[in-house]
C-alpha cells in the first residue's frame, strides 16, 4: 500500500533488520505510515531499495537505540515497535545485557515522555523458560505466564555460552519492560515472542548479505558445506515464519488494553508455527528439490530428540491477534532455500 490517506505513524527500530523489515512492509501493507531507524552505515543502502519509493516510509539514523537522544526521533509517533535487539554471538555479555536492557527501558521511557503509550516489542519465545531450554522436552504445556529464572550475575559469571547468555538477556530486558510498564499504568505494552524465525528476506529492502543471515543461516546450512557434513544443531525444533511475526506485531497496533475484571492482563503473544528438525528438513528438501540432493547434509548424523516435545499455548494470539493458523515449516523452508539461492548467484558473483 502506497496511500497519501496513511495517517498514524508507526515508529519501527532496526529496520533494516530481518524482523524489522517485515514489520515495517507489513505495516506499510496495512495503511501505517512507518518511520525506520537504522545505524548511519546502512542508511545509503535503505535509501536504495524498493521501499524507499513508498511515500508512507522514511528513514532515521539511531547510532544506539540503547543510549541516544530519541527526542527527534519521536516526533509525531502514534506507536513504537522495537525490534532491535543484538543476536548471540555479537558482543559480550555483559554488551549483550546492557544493550538488551537498555534498548528496551530507553525507548519505552523516551517513546512515554513525548506522548506515545503504545508499545509493542519482539521478545522471544525463549523467555518462558529457562536459557538451557530443557523445559521444551519434557511434554509440558508452555504459555505465556512461564518465565525462566535467571539473575544478571549468572550471564557475567563467563561460564556459558553465548546463545545461553542471549536468552538470559532477553529474559532479564523483557521483564524490565514490564515492570516499567505495570508503575506507568497509561503505558499500553505487548510483547511478540516468537522461538527459532525463519522466512525469505523481504525483497522491498537491501539484498541479504551472507555473513549477515542470522538464524536463516541454519536454514542455508542445509544446503552450504563439505559433502557428508553433519546435519546443522538443533538449538530448538520450534519455529514461526517471520511473515507470522511481522502480522502479531501489525494487529497488536489494533488491540487495546485487556482487563479481566480489575485485573489487567499481560498482552505477552506466544506465536509458533510448530516444530520440526533438520533431518525432516533434509528429508523434504530431497523432494520438494531433488536438484539440491547433492547439497544436503548426510542424514545418518541426526541424533534423537532427547525427550518428548512440549507444546507451545498459542491460544492467546489465536484469541485476541486472530492469528488461527500459521505458515507450516515446510513452505517456510522452500520459501527461504527459494530466496537464499537467488542471493546466493549474487554473492559469488561479488568474489
Amino acid at each position: 500500500m502506497d496511500s497519501s490517506s496513511a495517517t498514524e505513524l508507526v515508529l519501527v527500530t532496526g529496520v533494516s533488520g530481518f524482523v524489522g523489515s517485515h514489520v515495517a512492509a507489513r505495516l506499510l501493507a496495512d495503511g501505517y505510515r512507518v518511520r525506520g531507524t537504522v545505524r548511519g552505515s546502512k542508511v545509503a543502502s535503505i535509501q536504495a531499495a524498493s521501499v524507499a519509493k513508498n511515500r508512507n516510509f522514511e528513514v532515521v539514523t539511531v547510532e544506539d537505540i540503547a543510549t541516544n537522544d530519541l527526542s527527534n526521533v519521536l516526533k509525531g509517533v502514534k506507536y513504537v515497535v522495537h525490534t532491535a535487539s543484538p543476536l548471540a554471538g555479537r558482543a559480550s555479555a555483559a554488551d549483550g545485557l546492557k544493550s538488551s536492557v537498555d534498548g528496551n527501558l530507553n525507548i519505552i521511557q523516551q517513546g512515554f515522555k513525548a506522548g506515545v503509550t503504545k508499545f509493542v516489542l519482539t521478545s522471544t519465545w525463549g523467555t518462558i523458560m529457562d536459557p538451557s531450554l530443557h523445559k521444551m522436552y519434557t511434554g509440558a504445556i508452555l504459555t505465556n505466564k512461564d518465565w525462566g529464572n535467571v539473575s544478571e550475575a549468572d550471564i557475567l559469571d563467563g561460564g556459558h555460552t553465548p546463545f545461553w547468555n542471549y536468552l538470559g538477556s532477553k529474559i532479564l530486558a523483557e521483564s524490565a519492560a514490564w515492570k516499567y510498564a505495570e508503575e506507568h499504568p497509561e503505558i499500553d505494552l505487548t510483547t511478540i515472542n516468537p522461538p527459532f524465525i525463519y522466512g525469505p528476506p523481504h525483497p522491498d529492502f537491501p539484498p541479504v548479505q551472507r555473513t549477515r543471515l542470522g538464524t536463516n543461516g541454519m536454514v542455508y546450512a542445509l544446503i552450504a558445506g563439505e559433502p557428508g557434513r553433519a546435519l546443522p544443531p538443533l538449538l530448538s525444533p520450534f519455529f514461526c515464519d517471520v511473515r507470522d511475526v511481522a502480522l502479531a506485531h501489525s494487529r497488536s497496533l489494533k488491540v487495546g488494553l485487556v482487563d479481566n475484571g480489575n485485573v489487567r492482563v499481560q498482552k505477552r503473544f506466544l506465536v509458533c508455527g510448530g516444530w520440526f528438525t533438520w533431518k525432516e528438513a533434509a528429508e523434504y528438501v530431497t523432494v520438494a528439490h531433488e536438484h539440491l540432493k547433492n547439497r544436503l547434509p548426510a542424514l545418518d548424523t541426526a541424533k534423537p530428540l532427547p525427550g518428548p516435545i512440549s507444546i507451545t499455548d498459542v491460544s492467546p494470539a489465536s484469541t485476541i491477534l486472530g492469528l488461527k493458523e500459521y505458515i507450516p515449516w515446510k513452505q517456510c523452508v522452500l520459501d527461504t532455500l527459494d530466496a537464499l539461492l537467488v542471493a546466493e548467484k549474487t554473492w559469488k558473483e561479488t568474489h
